[in-house]
């Protein structure tokens, strides 16, 4: 078991793309605090 609570999520991301990801989450996490 990985541990932390019911709705957790996680993520294996490579080096190089760190920044991509990121940038990606800002996108996303601000269009639902939108709402």
């Amino acid at each position: 078991d990985g541990g932390g609570h019911d709705i957790a999520a996680g993520a294996r991301v490579p080096k190089e793309r760190i920044g991509e990801f990121l940038s990606k989450l800002n996108e996303i996490f601000g269009k639902q605090l939108k709402k």
